[in-house]
């Protein structure tokens, strides 16, 4: 059922979004009440209104979190400085990587491409006009209109990557394939969204008045009890899956050679017999009898 619904999500038409979707709801009438609680729109591609770039997360917030969980129970200034260094040297890879690609797009880009050219060999293309025309032979009959830059597969108008279609019509009409991609995706682009550095910081840097003259306050908030948590709560798919890896591993893991089990004498055992017989009570210690003589002694003195 989690296979169906990440299927569902992934689909970009939307009438096979509607045939997933009502499978999931007479499988599992709670799965399908809680997927419609959480706005279909924020979940699938076939019903996200804006451009999606085939990006399906959007709390990236959880991914610095996870990478700083160590350096949070540091002092405030000391995890500042974490983040800028973190900052910095991951714009310096990655400045480096896009100034040293080879090709005019990114690498998942041309991996894409590559994969859609593969997928278009037997397609036949029927021009309607000048920038429609009209696929067929393949597992869908699609209309492409190269000027709105859209597809009736839906794969180009949402991930913005001409599919298999898009690229067929633009080989029977002698277009670029290069036009025809959005331009977020080329070398140029990447290279300017790492230009600018994230320089440290100088101990003799004056900063500006207006700053100066503001007046920084802590946060009001109220500290809960005990150590504070570092790590997010999983969810309900994190824990099978990680209950599924430790399960496996188990499976796995091979019978230790260090401690092995104590090998068994061959030859006559003998077997131990075990006593049935209920245990008394222990006897009274010595100095408790040697106690009780001495007052008796007494008691006749006395008499």
């Amino acid at each position: 059922m989690v296979a169906l619904a990440k299927n569902a999500a992934w689909v970009c038409q939307q009438a096979d979004f509607n045939a997933m979707f009502e499978v999931i709801r007479r499988q599992n009438s709670n799965l399908h009440r809680y997927l419609t609680t959480a706005d279909i729109k924020m979940w699938t591609h076939s019903h996200f209104p804006g451009d999606r770039y085939d990006i399906m997360i959007s709390n990236f917030a959880e991914c610095i979190n996870g990478v700083l969980k160590e350096e949070r129970a540091f002092p405030i200034a000391y995890f500042v400085d974490s983040i800028r260094k973190l900052l910095s040297r991951w714009f310096a890879e990655r400045r480096e990587k896009a100034v040293s690609l080879k090709t005019n797009f990114t690498d998942a880009v041309e991996l894409a491409l590559h994969m859609r050219h593969a997928n278009m060999g037997t397609l036949a293309v029927q021009h309607i006009d000048a920038n429609r025309s009209y696929d067929t032979g393949g597992d869908l009959n699609c209309m492409v209109d190269l000027e709105k830059r859209s597809c009736t597969c839906r794969q180009y108008d949402l991930d913005k990557i001409s599919c298999e279609h898009a690229i067929k019509v633009a080989q029977s009409r002698k277009i670029a394939e290069a036009n025809l991609v959005d331009p977020v995706y080329t070398k140029g682009y990447l290279v300017a969204a790492y230009a600018e550095p994230i320089n440290p910081t100088h101990e003799d840097l004056i900063p500006p008045a207006d700053v100066l003259s503001q007046v920084c306050l802590p946060p009001e908030i109220c500290k809960q009890r005990g150590r504070s948590k570092m790590k997010r709560y999983l969810s309900a798919i994190e824990k099978a899956k990680r209950f599924k890896r430790q399960l496996l591993k188990k499976r796995n893991q091979p019978l230790s050679t260090s401690n092995p089990p104590p090998a068994r004498k061959e030859g006559n055992q003998t077997s131990q017999k075990t006593s049935t017989k209920k245990h008394c009570r222990s006897p009274a210690p010595k100095y408790a009898i040697k106690r009780e003589a001495n007052q008796s002694t007494a008691e006749d003195a006395i008499n």
